[in-house]
């Protein structure tokens, strides 16, 4: 079968997702705390031309997720993401370009005053190029900020 492309993108006339995640979070001090979460998703379908459930395009099996948080005080916040990717498939059936599994790093920094949080923060903070779509590669390291108002 070909690989999924933007000129063959079809409808799957029925799909099943089933899964688990886990999440877990630990407190080890006034000022430090981690959180990880799991999921294993099958994503499957019956996709033009098929007759049987096949596994679908770009669905990884497993993600994972780990959050290393520090608070010195209530108004700083820094955030250490680790993410996790399993490979997966261009196309479905396992056919097409394999991608192979990929592990980033991000950060976030917030200043919380009230009401109000101003943050910045690096998304793959190593600079690493990787694929989330065949032939599409993500632009790398990529910086962000902004302003949050939150209604309490």
């Amino acid at each position: 079968m070909d690989p999924i492309t933007f000129a063959t993108v079809v409808n799957i006339g029925e799909a099943r997702r089933q899964g688990a995640e886990i999440e877990g979070r630990q407190i080890i001090n006034t000022q430090l705390q981690q959180s990880i979460n799991y999921t294993y998703l099958s994503n499957k379908g019956i996709p033009a031309g098929s007759s049987d459930f096949v596994t679908l395009a770009y669905s990884p099996l497993n993600t994972a997720n780990h959050t290393l948080t520090w608070t010195p005080n209530k108004s700083w916040q820094w955030d250490l993401i680790t993410r996790y990717l399993d490979s997966r498939y261009s196309g479905n059936n396992k056919t097409g370009t394999k991608l192979g599994s990929q592990v980033t790093w991000d950060t976030r920094v917030g200043y919380n005053l009230t009401h109000t949080e101003l943050y910045f923060g690096v998304q793959d903070i190593f600079n690493k190029r990787y694929e989330e779509q065949a032939g599409f590669p993500l632009p790398g390291r990529t910086y962000y900020g902004g302003l949050q108002w939150h209604f309490e």
